[in-house]
């Protein structure tokens, strides 16, 4: 799976992550973040999907670790790992039409992945890297979202009509950020 990444996250990682460019712009090869199992949620059980037939996509969660900390403190490179899971039935939709995307709320787009199929109990995870500073004031929320092209519900389509879009955001707010980072 190739993720697009924003060109500062591509510029930080160039020395540590494989990356290829092509017409989308700079890729990131493959990026693996350990993220502890027991951050993430449970996927559902198959007897919680049996009565759902309809798809649900759901911005599952944001965890942020620290990959590498600066000896005096004033900055912190964090593991970001963000996860979308269906919750409900086989989602089957045409490519282009649906995106995981995470961005920070300064408006930086730290990562996103189109995704055309994702079977019922499947997950959508998206690795990304950012660096904090300690004496920034004003760091950012970071928002994974789960979005659709406007015309999506108009196809007659209801493998891609998500049953539950209530459930399509989660924010991981700066001061959540600012404790991953620094403790506090």
């Amino acid at each position: 799976m190739l993720i697009r990444a924003h060109a500062i996250l591509a510029a930080a990682l160039a020395a540590t992550v494989p990356m290829t460019a092509g017409a989308q712009g700079t890729q990131l090869a493959e990026l693996s973040i350990p993220v502890p199992a027991a951050e993430l949620p449970a996927a559902p059980t198959a007897a919680a999907l049996a009565g759902d037939a309809l798809p649900d996509p759901s911005a599952a969660a944001i965890v942020a670790s620290v990959l590498a900390m600066a000896p005096d403190g004033s900055w912190a490179d964090l593991s970001i790992a963000a996860l979308v899971q269906n919750n409900g039935g086989d989602f089957v939709s045409a490519g282009g039409l649906q995106a995981v995307l995470l961005t920070a709320t300064d408006g930086r787009s730290l990562a996103q992945v189109d995704f055309a199929m994702l079977p019922a109990g499947g997950a959508v995870r998206l690795p990304a890297v950012l660096r904090v500073r300690a004496d920034d004031a004003a760091l950012p929320d970071l928002v994974l979202q789960v979005a659709y092209d406007a015309d999506i519900r108009l196809d007659a389509n209801a493998a891609n009509d998500d049953c539950r879009m209530t459930n399509n955001v989660v924010r991981m707010t700066a001061a959540e950020l600012r404790a991953a980072a620094f403790g506090a």
